[in-house]
């Protein structure tokens, strides 16, 4: 079925498949919980390196392969800086997890999968490259239809808890109990970014059309996204939406801003009506949030300081990948919610610079690309919606996230290589 999808429709149908509907649903059935975590620590650890979307990855690298992909032909074609830090990040990743780490299998493990990230970089651009028919609406719209099944998914598994002394602990830890990701702030995280993509083509890609499907999933991405309490994806929608208006230097037509408020009002009135009071996590706004700067940024700039205070006693290499979890956080918090303090404790100065120095590349490929294609303006809105998170959140630690943002760029990025750009037009 999917190599029948991929030869009539093409990659970006498939992969937009996959990591829009079937990963979330595989992953929320493989990893059912009604608290923090799973009954035993391997299925746990498989829950928190999000194993199945490493398998996705695997897959597409191999299916790639299959196509006949020439990764030393595409490694040669890039240029000739980001291959310099590439080899630095590399270098730097082996150093950390084998030489620095106090926790070799599991650094190394991390360090593996960051490596498969970079091959499935190459494998879906690859993939992308081969197809002639690309539509970014459509590539946004699969991920609109499935937050609507993960909607009713979540509905249904809210609505139906077992007693909570059949539940390990005893207790039923809802903020936990979202089905597919590890948290309701990671549920926030993916939706935020899903309806700065929608919001983005809502407001500069569509002009007097009536009423369609994009504008269904804005609402529902934004209802989900505030009904979460995800205050950084909030933010995260209108840093995009200022980023988008300051990048293309004109205002979105009023007809499209008078919708999109519309769409955000009834947003903010489903939020409330199907509000889940059981626990406090998904309020937007806590009273003693305001009592210092501690309770305002809900504990991230004590995440923070520990993540500095940490990497200050190795600055070269870190302490290996993802060891912020065992290091700064013992059981506790898998990431320092900010990625630069987070490539810091892992890789060290050396391997921070290489890693900040690939992802600003790539940023500014990608970006310089979608401008000159306004028909993936949402696509690059729902990559900056990630990216904007990453500074408050885990989104370059996650693969789920991480294999989101490289599929995003690289249709952009596919799209510009291959010579069908369409001119701006305003």
């Amino acid at each position: 079925m999917v190599k029948e999808l991929a030869r009539t429709q093409g990659a970006p149908l498939v992969v937009a498949l996959l990591l829009g509907i079937i990963m979330p649903v595989i992953t929320a059935i493989a990893f059912p919980t009604y608290m923090h975590q799973m009954p035993t620590p391997s299925w746990e650890w498989a829950r928190l390196l999000e194993l199945p979307f490493v398998f996705c990855e695997i897959g597409v690298v191999m299916w790639a392969s299959h196509q006949k992909c020439d990764r030393a032909k595409l490694w040669f074609a890039l240029p000739r800086d980001v291959r310099v830090a590439a080899v630095i990040f590399l270098f730097a990743i082996v150093i950390s997890s084998t030489i620095m780490s106090t926790r070799m299998a599991a650094t190394l493990t991390m360090g593996l999968m960051t490596v498969i990230h970079g091959l499935f970089a190459l494998a879906v651009y690859h993939l992308f490259m081969q197809t002639r028919s690309r539509s970014p609406d459509l590539f946004l719209s699969l991920h609109g239809l499935g937050l609507a099944v993960l909607a009713l998914y979540t509905a249904w598994w809210f609505a139906t808890p077992p007693p909570a002394s059949e539940v390990m602990g005893g207790v039923i830890e809802w903020r936990s109990a979202v089905p597919s990701f590890i948290s309701v702030r990671h549920l926030g995280s993916w939706t935020g970014a899903i309806a700065a993509g929608f919001a983005i083509q809502i407001l500069f890609c569509h002009r007097d059309e009536e009423l369609g499907w994009e504008h269904f999933f804005y609402f529902l991405a934004a209802a989900i996204t505030i009904w979460s309490g995800t205050r950084a994806a909030i933010l995260a929608i209108v840093a995009v939406v200022i980023i988008m208006t300051i990048a293309l230097r004109r205002l979105p037509a009023m007809r499209n801003v008078g919708r999109a408020a519309l769409l955000t009002g009834l947003a903010l009135l489903a939020a409330w009506l199907f509000l889940w009071e059981q626990d406090s996590a998904f309020y937007l706004w806590y009273p003693g949030d305001m009592d210092g700067m501690v309770e305002a940024t809900s504990g991230r700039t004590n995440l923070w300081l520990r993540g500095i205070a940490l990497w200050v006693e190795s600055p070269w290499f870190g302490w290996g990948t993802g060891a912020y979890f065992w290091e700064a956080e013992p059981g506790n918090q898998t990431q320092p919610h900010n990625f630069l303090i987070q490539f810091l404790v892992s890789w060290g100065l050396v391997g921070a610079l290489a890693a900040t120095w690939l992802v600003g590349r790539g940023i500014v490929a990608v970006h310089k690309a979608a401008l000159a294609a306004p028909a993936y303006l949402g696509v690059l809105g729902m990559m900056y919606g990630l990216l904007f998170q990453s500074l408050l959140e885990g989104m370059l630690h996650y693969p789920r996230f991480i294999v989101s943002i490289i599929a995003l760029g690289a249709l952009v990025l596919a799209q510009a290589h291959s010579g069908r750009i369409a001119p701006q037009h305003h």
